[in-house]
Formats: C-alpha cells, structure tokens, sequence
C-alpha cells in the first residue's frame, strides 16, 4: 500500500516531474544503473540486512535486489510512476516484505535508527539542502549500520571541462532546473560531521557524451567495467568523477 506524504514546494514539484517520465531517465542510463546497482551488491556482501531504506528509489534496480525473506525494504521516491515500476518488480511472495513510500524524504515519517542499510543513489544532486538532507540520513541508521551514497564530485578535472560543455548545451537547450554541484571533500566533510565513516569506496565515469547514441547499453556497460573494473578491484580511479561510496554509522 502506499502512503502519500505532503512535499514542501521549493525543488522537489521540478524534481517530481522529472522523474515521472520514467524512460526519460531509465532508457539511456541502464548501463550506468547496471554499474551502481553491482557496486551496491558489492557493498552489501552476504550480510543479510533485516531494514533497507532506498532513498530515490526509481524502478527499484538496485536495492530489490537485496530482498529475500529475511528483509524488509522501504522504497521511498517522489514518483509514483517510478513507484509502480519498482512495485512490480517485487516477486509476489515478498510483497509483504516491501513497504512504499511516495513522497519527500525529509518530510517523510521513516522512523529513528530504524534501518540496518540506507542506500541513497543519484539523489544528492537534487536536495535543497545538502547538509540537512545527510542529517536526516545518518539519523535513521542504526549504530553501526551502513549507508551508501553516490555523488558526482564537481571538482574533478573532467567535470571541470564537461561542464563547458553543459554550459554551451543548455544555451541550446536550457534545463527546467540546476543540479547540485557536489565535491567529494564536501560530501565526506558533512558525513564526518554526522559521524560517519567512510570504509569503501568504488569511482568511475561516464562516456564522453554523443557515445550513449553510438554504442549499446551492454557495450557502454562494458567499457565502464574493463576501464575502472569493480568496487574490489577498482582502476584508473583518478580519472572517475562518479564516486559510489560506503559508510558505517558510529
């Protein structure tokens, strides 16, 4: 059953619909959902986590993974449309197992120190505030519990020449809305500082763009793997502006 929760207006209404053109996003981005979703697997490793939350869930590829009789999982995401795909994704023995949310994280009523795992991916480029919105999320895992982010760190020097590319682009063709500008030492600044601690990390990148309209998702996702290899044996690092990072909770 889902539960609705009122959203305050601000970036979350832009934000909302976008996503709720599911192909928009889903479509020319399945290698690279492939790739975070396998890292997550990676970091989970064969511990079992009885409550998962997935912030900013989408069509639930990387946490639906994770559910088995022994878990439970909250799918949380402002899209009802990226909702019902993850819904249907649910085997329908473990649908008891699944509790949806559809609204704003930071408005949302998901309990204190009530997870094991809390996975938010491709969300921090969109919160109002940064800060705030980490708060929240190193206070509803459990002690010693993990979290695992994602964020494209700004300041890297690729993402430094990308961006004047995007800058020309949208003169073409303007955004309804800015992402967040993200660096890594921000990010790991603002978890230290919500007692988080960081004990894995897995960095990649992206395809030049134009080549998500050349090559096949399987061959985008192949070129990610054999350049950066896996959260395990992670390569060529420096050169990765996208970072899948993992936490533990003191």
């Amino acid at each position: 059953m889902a539960i609705a929760v009122t959203q305050p207006v601000q970036k979350t209404n832009q934000v909302k619909e976008f996503f709720d053109r599911p192909q928009t996003y889903l479509t020319p981005r399945q290698f690279d959902i492939a790739v975070r979703s396998e890292t997550v697997r990676e970091f989970a490793g064969d511990i079992v986590h009885p409550r998962v939350l997935d912030i900013g869930c989408g069509d639930g590829a990387l946490s639906l993974p994770l559910l088995n009789e022994q878990s439970h999982i909250t799918l949380l995401d402002l899209s009802a449309n990226m909702l019902s795909r993850a819904s249907s994704r649910v085997p329908a023995g473990l649908k008891a197992n699944v509790r949806i949310i559809q609204g704003d994280f930071m408005t949302a009523d998901v309990g204190h120190e009530a997870y094991d795992l809390v996975i938010c991916v491709g969300v921090l480029a969109h919160v109002d505030s940064l800060f705030d919105f980490m708060a929240k999320v190193a206070s509803v895992v459990k002690p010693g519990g993990r979290i695992i982010l994602q964020i494209t760190d700004s300041a890297h020097f690729l993402s430094r020449a990308l961006g004047i590319y995007e800058v020309l682009l949208n003169l073409v063709k303007p955004r309804t809305y800015s992402l967040n500008r993200l660096t890594r030492p921000q990010v790991l600044g603002i978890a230290r500082a919500n007692h988080l601690q960081l004990i894995a990390a897995f960095r990649y990148g992206l395809p030049l763009p134009g080549l998500t309209r050349v090559f096949s998702q399987e061959t985008l996702h192949k070129m990610v793997r054999v350049l950066f290899g896996t959260a395990a044996a992670n390569r060529n690092a420096c050169f990765g502006t996208e970072s899948v990072l993992l936490f533990r909770r003191h």
